[in-house]
């Protein structure tokens, strides 16, 4: 009977499955999988646990753990007898006798008489239709401007407070900080360098992906494996002019703001020019030549094939000198001189810094929520990443192209989306520091390839020895710090439009 029982429940019709039997089978298959993945049980479990806790209500902590920290104790206000008797005196009710005239009416009220109630209303009509001294007009205006001092020594204006007796304002969060918004970041020449950087690296990898894209025409990439090289030289060296050009005009841009009530000139700065013209001309360079330099030593005493000659490493250097140096610098000094400045902002700059909030929601903490931008951007290109990592590691020759430049713009598309969010939700708890929070939120992708990188390494590939592992996190960390200034500059990019669009609209007085 239970066989009978068995065979038939096995044959009962499951969506996607078609039987019972089909499905028990792929659950347990899938199960089997599971202690492999058991290692980050414990990442998960504490990054979960780091995101959540915070917002736990504290009273609840404090009934199901027990509260470490001591209460508080009551703060016991003394009074003096002034103002003891002034307390006193408040809540007693003086009794007034009324008047002949008052008497009269209210007798003639009790009789069912209004004539004279009607008659004193006809009086006070006219008398509050006719401006003058008895008007209260301006002292309701007066009282309305005044403001009030709470228990904590802080000056607020009454209808500034929401609830009872209060009405909100309207110009709360992101329009408060309207004056403060577009002020120029901290470490301006570091920012404009990053920036130049990636929208370098932008151009240089969209100008790579088409040219393999396009191989049919120019020949096929697979069939000569330095092609690919050829180009990705190419178009670092011609791109070096869009570096130099967007850090130059983002820089004279947002100069024109650092010193807005700081009695100096708006055209200062000119040391500031010159250093991040060298920061945007070095800081692509120095990061690849430090870690290819390292791994290259180390393939020179272990004698392998992957150790570049003296001879390759003095042509580069050659090529970078001639070629992407000067137009670097070009861009720079053309960028100086766009027809861009801080009057361009929507908002005028106040000369006085606005001060931050510190206790704001857990959701406009920028801490809290750059980590979850940067795994959304990962969750959209981490299927490809796959791909791309087994061409690189297992010696696969990487053929979808297409494919690719199609996770390209789904990638430009998320951080986009994501940075957004993260921009306004900060501005909306009055924190105008965007841009390097847009910067960022965008480039933690990067660290979220990297640990994917240590996932692949692990359970992927089968290196061993201090030779494969040095060349490979050397390489990954590489990819990871190119993707992350590509995702960062995307960030920017739209965080800098979705801020001039919100603030364009904000009529300012």
């Amino acid at each position: 009977m239970s066989a009978a029982l068995f065979n038939t429940l096995k044959k009962v019709p499951v969506p996607l499955f078609g039987s019972a039997a089909t499905a028990a089978a792929f659950g347990a298959r899938k199960a089997a999988s599971i202690p492999r993945f058991a290692p980050w049980a414990l990442p998960l479990g504490a990054g979960a646990l780091w995101f959540v806790w915070p917002a736990v209500d504290e009273e609840w902590k404090a009934t199901t753990f027990g509260s470490s920290a001591p209460a508080p104790e009551e703060k016991k206000v003394e009074l003096s007898p002034e103002a003891i008797e002034k307390v006193e005196k408040a809540y007693v009710v003086e009794e007034k006798e009324l008047t002949a005239e008052e008497k009269a009416v209210v007798k003639a009220v009790a009789g069912g008489d209004f004539s004279l109630l009607e008659k004193e209303w006809d009086a006070f009509q006219v008398k509050a239709s006719v401006p003058g001294d008895g008007d209260d007009d301006d002292d309701d205006e007066d009282d309305d401007e005044e403001a009030y001092v709470d228990d904590n020594g802080k000056t607020e204006d009454p209808l500034m407070k929401g609830g009872a007796g209060g009405m909100p304002n309207e110009d709360s969060g992101w329009k408060q900080v309207h004056g403060d918004v577009f002020r120029a970041p901290y470490l301006l020449p570091v920012v404009a360098a990053i920036l130049g950087t990636g929208w370098q690296l932008l151009a240089l990898t969209l100008g790579v992906i088409l040219f393999a894209v396009a191989g049919p025409l120019h020949g096929e990439v697979h069939e000569d494996r330095g092609e690919m090289q050829h180009a990705v030289l190419f178009c670092y060296c011609f791109s070096s002019i869009v570096s130099g050009y967007t850090s130059g005009s983002y820089f004279k841009m947002y100069n024109a703001t650092k010193t807005v009530g700081r009695g100096k000139s708006t055209s200062a700065g000119g040391s500031q020019w010159q250093l991040t013209m060298f920061l945007t001309v070095m800081m692509l360079p120095t990061v690849f030549v430090s870690i290819l330099s390292i791994l290259n030593g180390i393939a020179l005493v272990y004698q392998t094939v992957n150790y570049i000659p003296f001879l390759v490493i003095v042509k580069v250097f050659l090529i970078w000198m001639i070629l992407s140096v000067p137009l670097c610098v070009v861009g720079t000094l053309a960028g100086r001189h766009a027809n861009v400045s801080g009057a361009d902002f929507p908002c005028r700059v106040n000369a006085i810094a606005r001060p931050i909030p510190e206790e704001v929601p857990f959701h406009g903490k920028p801490l809290n929520l750059i980590p979850f931008a940067g795994l959304l951007s990962f969750g959209s290109i981490f299927i490809e990443l796959y791909y791309v990592l087994t061409s690189l590691w297992n010696y696969k020759v990487y053929h979808v192209y297409g494919f690719l430049l199609a996770v390209y713009a789904i990638l430009t598309v998320v951080v986009s989306m994501t940075t957004i969010i993260v921009v306004y939700f900060c501005l909306n708890a009055e924190n105008y520091l965007w841009q390097w929070t847009a910067l960022a939120s965008g480039g933690s992708t990067a660290a979220y390839v990297f640990l994917y990188g240590i996932y692949y390494f692990m359970f992927k590939t089968s290196m061993t020895g201090f030779l494969q592992t040095m060349f490979y996190f050397g390489y990954m960390t590489l990819i990871s710090l190119t993707l992350g200034t590509i995702s960062g500059t995307i960030g920017h990019f739209a965080a800098s439009k979705f801020v001039r669009t919100i603030f364009g609209n904000v009529k300012v007085d």
